[in-house]
């Protein structure tokens, strides 16, 4: 009978226990990687990427160019507006990744921006996460505890470089050329 009796107080306890560690559980999407499957990621290079492109790179994900403007103005989340002076203004691509991986990928380890005017003056140039994809441009730099995108989700990003005036004003030809994560991406402001 004793052991009737525990046996139950056993099985009840273990009941109400995995209730209380269920009820703990972050209930959002939680995506699981397969066992032994990588994603081989396929550099590419775009040689003439324009706004509203779809990019399909197999292991990094669905590229979307959004927009490309100059602005004299934007908002950091860490360090309040960015502004240009007289002299200058930013010139910004913004884009869309979705991560396509089956793990959560953190974009921007490795890049390169630069703005190429008239094939003999360059500029350097950086990339930010930003949050959302309208044009107010709340962007953060991506750190080691930000900027994973997780499976099937979406991450902004801009890429951009502070030129002077007499290049935003030129007529002679003008491209920014991107290493995003080993793919290369040229985006020709003017020809």
């Amino acid at each position: 009978m004793k052991k009737k009796i525990f046996a139950g107080i056993l099985v009840a306890s273990m009941m109400l226990g995995g209730t209380a560690y269920a009820a703990e559980q972050d209930l959002g999407v939680v995506a699981l990687t397969p066992v032994g499957e990588e994603d081989a990621a396929e550099s590419v290079t775009l040689e003439d990427l324009k706004v509203g492109d779809f990019v399909e790179i197999e292991g990094f994900g669905d590229l979307t160019a959004l927009l490309f403007e100059f602005k004299d103005e934007f908002y950091m989340k860490s360090d309040g507006w960015k502004r240009t002076g007289d002299q200058a203004d930013f010139a910004i691509l913004k884009i869309k990744m979705l991560n396509t991986n089956t793990s959560a990928k953190r974009y921007l380890n490795d890049f390169e921006v630069k703005m190429i005017y008239d094939d003999k003056y360059e500029y350097q140039g950086w990339a930010l996460q930003c949050e959302g994809d309208d044009e107010d441009y709340y962007a953060m730099r991506v750190s080691e505890d930000t900027g994973t995108i997780d499976p099937l989700y979406v991450g902004y990003y801009m890429f951009g470089c502070t030129v002077p005036n007499a290049v935003v004003e030129g007529k002679a030809p003008l491209r920014m050329e991107i290493n995003f994560d080993g793919n290369e991406i040229t985006y020709n402001v003017r020809k």
